[in-house]
Order: structure tokens, then sequence, then C-alpha cells
């Protein structure tokens, strides 16, 4: 399974550099907002709000939220090193978790000054899971790639990436894994 996952996250971003080198040299701007010194700050949200028979539980809907804000500053061009914070929330009838990561983060952007930027990154957190028994704790990580759509300063981004999180449960003395492949859709902003 996680093999699948690696290499379907491998084919997709090729093909969004493919996409990207492909760009009508038309569009290409003056600036260039991944020079050394500049700031890429952007966020993901996500939600949902699932039922029926394979999410319903005693009549309760599973909902979810996800926000992750992140912040990267460009040590040279191209280089961006940061970090990043999330937030991931579910609940169903009286239960609720959420669990909180916090963690340094890099990329790298191919930017020719156009307006599309694909880019890799990679970054790890440091996870706290809480809910009505107590907190457990734990480290994650993601690498993917992706797309930036740049008009002037503002920047829509589409990518995709593979994470693992494992949590140490304190109280029954185990630690669990997991594995996402998650495809990210966010805004953000250059300032250069």
């Amino acid at each position: 399974m996680y093999k699948r996952l690696i290499f379907t996250t491998v084919i997709l971003t090729i093909f969004m550099f493919n996409l990207a080198i492909c760009e009508d040299r038309e569009d290409i701007d003056e600036r260039n907002p991944t020079d050394a010194g500049a700031v890429y700050i952007s966020g993901h949200l996500s939600g949902s709000n699932s039922g029926g028979d394979l999410y319903e539980i005693n009549g309760h809907r599973f909902e979810e939220f996800i926000v992750v804000p992140s912040v990267l500053y460009f040590v040279t061009s191209g280089l961006g090193i940061g970090g990043d914070i999330s937030l991931h929330h579910q609940k169903q009838a009286d239960f609720s978790s959420t669990t909180f990561g916090i963690g340094p983060k890099a990329g790298y952007f191919f930017d020719s000054g156009g307006t599309t930027i694909p880019f890799l990154s990679v970054g790890a957190h440091l996870l706290s899971m809480g809910d009505e028994y107590g907190s457990d704790t734990g480290f994650g990580f993601r690498f993917g790639g992706g797309l930036i759509l740049r008009t002037g300063n503002l920047a829509f981004s589409l990518g995709i990436s593979i994470g693992q999180q494992r949590i140490n449960f304190e109280d029954v003395d185990e630690t669990i894994t997991g594995e996402q492949l998650l495809i990210d859709i966010g805004i953000g902003g250059f300032l250069f």
C-alpha cells in the first residue's frame, strides 16, 4: 500500500512539472518571487460532515476540520525554509479529539519567472493528540510536490503529498502509525 502511495505521488508530481515546463513564455514576469529574501505565506483548509451507514454511529455524523498555515523564507533563489502548524479536529457524538502539530518545513521552487511554479516540499511535525481521556504525543512527516499558480503576489497551490504519523498512547503502552495520501488546494501570497 505504502509503495503504491509513493509511486502515485511521484507520477502526479512529474505530470505537474510537465505542465509547468510547457507554460507559455508570454506569462513570464520580470520579478522573481522566489529570490533570496522573499517570503511565501500560505494555508490549506478543509472540512467534512459525513453521514450514512458508512460514517454514522447511532445517528451521529462524523465531522472533521483541518487547517494548516505555513511560512517559508527564501534563503537562496528557489530554496525556502520555514515551518507550519497543523490543527486536525474530529468529532462524532460525544467523542472528539484534536491533533495539534508544529514543525519545520522546507521547499524547493523551480521558478523561471512565470506564473506557474512547480515545487517540492518536505516537513516534520511534533504532534499532540488530545481527547477527554488525556493527551498523547507523537511525530509525523510529509513529502510532496505540486504547482503554484501565481497572479502578481497572490498564489493558488495544488499539490499532492504522502505523510506518516506515529502517536504514542501511554495509557495502553502502544505506538500507532498511520499513512496518508493528501491532495492539497491552498491559497497564499509572495512578499518580494
